[in-house]
């Protein structure tokens, strides 16, 4: 699964939307779905590096890929998630270029988990688990800011798509509300 149609941004062009409109919405047998955001969680110092707003891409997802199904009453699914972004650096492997403080890397890690609890289901009053999904993306400190923010962009894809098909199967298998 990816997050949209998978194009190349050229450089300097901004990258596609992550919409998430190719994915099959899927009804689920509750009468509400409420999204909660936890703890977001990015380095102060990278912010601004990342062209995507997890929480945003994350709100897209849940919007488009899910929908309640009328004459379900009271029963209710919550996902509640955190997003953590932390950013490393990963000094480069050759001694002398380590010794001079150059061509290192810069390591991104994205995590994502969501605590998801059904509420008045059809066979269950309560029920709760959680799902998390983590990608590292690791770039030349000499990479371009168009090559780095599509590097991100891929790193998120990648994420949502682990998570995507973590969220399918407990939604089947242990909520049965798909």
């Amino acid at each position: 699964m990816s997050s949209c149609v998978s194009l190349n941004a050229p450089e300097g062009k901004p990258l596609p939307s992550m919409t998430f409109s190719h994915l099959e919405r899927l009804s689920l047998n509750v009468g509400s779905i409420v999204r909660e955001q936890g703890e977001i969680s990015i380095e102060r110092d990278i912010a601004d590096l990342f062209a995507l707003r997890p929480d945003q891409v994350f709100e897209n997802y849940v919007m488009h890929r899910f929908l309640p199904t009328p004459g379900y009453g009271n029963s209710q699914l919550r996902l509640i998630y955190d997003i953590h972004i932390t950013q490393d650096y990963e000094r480069s492997e050759y001694k002398a270029a380590s010794w001079a403080g150059v061509g290192g890397r810069d390591a991104y890690i994205l995590q994502i988990s969501v605590l998801i609890v059904g509420q008045d289901l059809q066979r269950f009053a309560s029920l709760q688990t959680s799902i998390n999904a983590t990608q590292k993306v690791s770039v030349s400190e000499h990479t371009s800011v168009a090559e780095r923010e599509l590097k991100q962009f891929e790193a998120f894809e990648k994420m949502m798509s682990q998570l995507d098909n973590q969220l399918l199967h407990v939604l089947k298998k242990d909520f049965e509300v798909l």
